[in-house]
């Protein structure tokens, strides 16, 4: 079913404070006329239904996406209930493991944008669970399994995933929970605890009423819970200290229900007003409970009123090794002490330590573990990913026996980096592993490139292009790195072909160039448009001047002109790079892309507001003045600080392509079609694993791929 939205013109409102007349009361009507009213109602509200549905289908087409009227200049939110796609396909990212529950053959997977059931077997995917499936949020924090339940910490509460029904239910602010981000969770038998960005929680299985304890701890601040530990006794969370609190110790008392608060006075000789705390890990060890921060750990008896006693002994033996910084490796019958990489089992009684892993300098897995404290699950620390040598996703390391083992997925990348181009209507994306491609008609990835030095690409501020060069089988290849500052570029040609890279040295006379100009490679950065096939050019920016890369010569040339627009009034220019090779006799075809996002009738273009929101003008060729498009959009993720404007987005990229303009923002990827002003939205319904859109690609067979920021890959169609 197709559904459409109703615009209601408020001009024709009854004006307010409108009266109307009494009218004396009619005799009622008999039985048998009320039966005819209610059946002729009925079967017109049919045929109208009947006509609707074929009019918007002629309109339309026959996809079950939304389709929204937009205004010009007028704010508009609803809430459109649209249909999934037939034929949607979704990868989540698995490259930011957030925690690992083994159970008989199948691994649950938190990862940063969603959860992947993987068969611990074989690595193959099983199912995954996303913002389609019914998550609270794109991004997952922390996971419990209890039966047949996944409860899965997010950054908008919990929400509780029935593994059978296939169905969810969310839990957050609305619900009673205190704050809704940093959900870190804790099972406690009738119990859950929920840790959170302002508050601690607990929830109850049976009655699903949830106990918030904000005001026993906060003592009329905020506060922030870093890690729950539960005991036969008690609960203990760890409150790190920010800018309204010291930092504590909490103890929850099972028996009594009542909260201890241990400050900075607890463990420090001496303290004044301005003394802090920021524990970091606790355990158990018997009926002892261990407390630490990065360099010093504590002990107390696990009961009311305990007094906490530091260890000096053990950071003396540690950092006579120089084994700081210190952490606790709590598992669910066994903990160890972790410094520099080593695991060391801890006598609370005698206040000794020994090491207990590894015995072996030369496989030792804690010392690839990409996380400072490894997470655990059961008796079992996780070790993610890419870590050592073999590439492995995930490895395991059993305590007290120290077997270890590694897993990787089967039949796809672990992420999805970003999309670069489709070649014969398949995405072509790079990631830490290289360049991979994604066969519709196999349905299947491979990897097309395995070279480690295109990981950078995937830094905060990376960029690259992949460029098929007109009437060959070759690909111009440009990324560099940025951070703080930006790395040196680096250029190759790759045959799609015979998949050979040939790495190209423009070292010198870039670098003669650059320094003509007072320059170095660091500061050559892409422009907004990288390639101008007429003239076969690629276009950099240096100091907002345009640079010139001539594919005919491979000659530089610095210009003068602007490589930005006007600031405040910059083009988001796009083009959608789709090509043919197979169908064209394995050549790449030639490729047409305007300098500005238009057609024949319009053109578009972005400002940027004070508050940096984006906002969308449209200007048609026969009128002078252009006109701002406000989007029907996803509503807005739930922040702690967000300040609840829905009008507010950010557009991170603008295309123009077979009839639509694709608007892609923080809040979905929009298709709007100037000519009746129609919108459709693509968001969490129709498959997208996250509102935030980094990059899509539109292909010839209506088909849509989008790449979200940190979610991962969804394939839908239009």
């Amino acid at each position: 079913m197709i559904e459409a939205s109703i615009s209601i013109d408020p001009s024709q409102k009854p004006p307010i404070g409108e009266t109307i007349s009494p009218q004396a009361p009619k005799p009622p009507l008999k039985i048998w006329k009320w039966l005819v009213i209610f059946v002729s109602i009925v079967g017109l509200a049919l045929v109208l239904a009947y006509l609707v549905m074929g009019w918007q289908k002629q309109k339309f087409g026959s996809s079950p996406i939304t389709f929204l009227k937009s205004e010009m200049g007028l704010a508009g939110s609803p809430k459109p209930e649209s249909l999934t796609p037939t034929g949607m396909k979704q990868w989540v990212n698995c490259d930011d493991v957030r925690k690992v529950i083994e159970d008989q053959d199948k691994l649950y997977v938190a990862c940063l944008g969603g959860v992947l059931i993987v068969n611990k077997n074989s690595g193959q995917v099983v199912d995954q669970i996303s913002l389609t499936q019914g998550l609270s949020n794109s991004t997952t924090t922390d996971l419990v399994k209890k039966g047949g339940k996944l409860y899965i910490g997010t950054q908008d509460g919990f929400t509780i995933f029935d593994l059978a029904a296939k169905t969810a239910q969310k839990f957050s602010v609305a619900q009673g929970l205190s704050n809704g981000a940093n959900i870190t969770l804790a099972d406690d038998g009738q119990y859950l605890w929920v840790g959170t960005f302002d508050g601690v929680n607990r929830y109850n299985y049976q009655t699903e009423e949830i106990q918030s304890y904000k005001s026993e701890l906060a003592d009329g601040t905020k506060f922030s819970v870093v890690r729950l530990l539960v005991t036969p006794k008690a609960v203990y969370a760890l409150l790190p200290a920010n800018a309204y609190t010291p930092g504590s110790v909490a103890r929850f008392d099972k028996a009594t229900g009542i909260w201890e608060k241990f400050g900075p006075s607890a463990f420090l000789s001496q303290t004044n007003q301005h003394s802090r705390i920021d524990m970091s890990s606790l355990g158990l060890f018997a009926n002892q409970v261990l407390v630490g921060d990065d360099h010093h750990l504590w002990q107390a008896e696990d009961k009311a009123g305990a007094v906490w006693l530091p260890l000096p002994e053990i950071e003396t033996q540690l950092s006579n090794q120089e084994k700081l910084p210190i952490a606790i490796i709590n598992g669910q019958s066994k903990s160890y002490i972790e410094a520099d990489k080593k695991a060391y089992a801890y006598d609370p009684e005698a206040k000794k330590i020994t090491l207990a892993y590894p015995q072996d300098e030369t496989n030792n897995l804690l010392a690839t573990a990409s996380n400072s404290l490894p997470k655990v699950d059961g008796d079992k620390v996780w070790a993610f990913p890419f870590a050592g040598s073999d590439n492995q996703w995930l490895k395991w390391l059993e305590l007290g026996t120290w077997r270890s083992g590694g897993l990787n997925l089967k039949g796809r990348p672990i992420s999805f980096g970003k999309l670069m181009l489709l070649i014969d209507d398949q995405p072509v994306f790079l990631n830490f592993e290289g360049l991979w491609q994604y066969s519709q008609e196999k349905q299947e990835f491979k990897n097309l490139i395995k070279d480690t030095g295109l990981t950078s690409i995937e830094n905060l501020g990376g960029q690259a292009t992949f460029q098929p060069l007109p009437n060959t089988s070759k690909i111009f290849m440009f990324w560099q790195s940025c951070g703080m500052v930006c790395n040196p570029p680096r250029f190759g040609l790759f045959d799609y072909q015979t998949r050979e890279v040939q790495w190209l040295n423009f070292s010198q006379t870039l670098d003669q160039k650059l320094k003509g100009e007072g320059a170095h490679e660091g500061e050559l950065s892409l422009f907004y448009k990288s390639f101008y096939e007429p003239k076969g050019e690629f276009l950099f920016s240096l100091n907002n001047k345009k640079v010139i890369l001539n594919i005919s010569t491979w000659e530089w040339a610095f210009t003068q002109e602007d490589a930005v627009p006007t600031p405040g009034s910059y083009l988001m220019g796009h083009c959608n790079p789709a090509y043919k090779f197979t169908t064209n006799g394995n050549k790449f075809d030639s490729f047409t892309c305007p300098e500005n996002v238009e057609n024949s009738d319009y053109a578009w273009f972005v400002k940027t507001t004070d508050s940096n929101n984006s906002e969308l003008w449209q200007g048609k060729r026969t009128e002078r003045e252009p006109k701002p498009i406000k989007l029907f959009l996803a509503p807005m993720e739930y922040s702690p600080f967000n300040t609840g404007d829905q009008d507010s987005y950010q557009i991170s990229k603008l295309t123009y392509s077979h009839g639509y303009l694709w608007v892609a923002t923080n809040r979905g990827l929009v298709a709007y079609k100037p000519e009746d002003e129609s919108t459709r939205l693509f968001s969490a319904k129709e498959g997208l694993i996250s509102p935030k859109v980094a990059s899509f690609l539109i292909g010839s067979n209506r088909t849509v791929w989008v790449q979200t920021e940190w979610g991962g890959l969804t394939k839908t169609s239009y």
